[in-house]
């Protein structure tokens, strides 16, 4: 297994868990593997709020590290739920247009909680998704 970017993948995994942290979340994993091809690690984390009773996260990130150290933007993703992720994926709504630079990770996560909060609150009043706030939220469709 080739060692080349492992450094710079090693460093953005502490940056993600740190802007978890600080943004009020616990990081529950933060595992990053090297692609097939061998150009790139992607770093994967999971994150939940404090006492947050289900095993899926409250947000997941992502990030692309290249080999020659070049970092992509954090993607996130998240639910906007209360209620078991895993058990509600086909009926609440995901974002799904948020990625920042890993710089302003905290930040935007911080963003992204408070949004997810509206959302909820929006589905609690009887509204319909899609929600277009800061960013998407919509619930994925079943093609069968």
């Amino acid at each position: 297994m080739t060692r080349a970017g492992r450094e710079p993948t090693e460093d953005v995994r502490r940056r993600v868990r740190a802007a978890c942290k600080e943004a009020g979340l616990t990081a529950t994993s933060a595992n990053f593997f090297l692609a097939d091809n061998r150009r790139y690690r992607i770093v994967m984390a999971r994150a939940s709020l404090p006492e947050w009773p289900h095993e899926a996260p409250t947000v997941e990130i992502f990030v692309v590290v290249k080999t020659n150290g070049d970092v992509s933007r954090a993607s996130i993703r998240c639910r906007a739920s209360d209620g078991d992720p895993l058990m509600t994926m086909w009926t609440t709504p995901l974002i799904t247009d948020c990625t920042v630079p890993l710089e302003d990770l905290a930040d935007a996560l911080v963003k992204v909680l408070e949004e997810r909060r509206t959302v909820i609150e929006l589905m609690a009043a009887g509204e319909d998704p899609p929600f277009v706030l800061r960013w998407t939220w919509g619930v994925p469709s079943l093609s069968l």
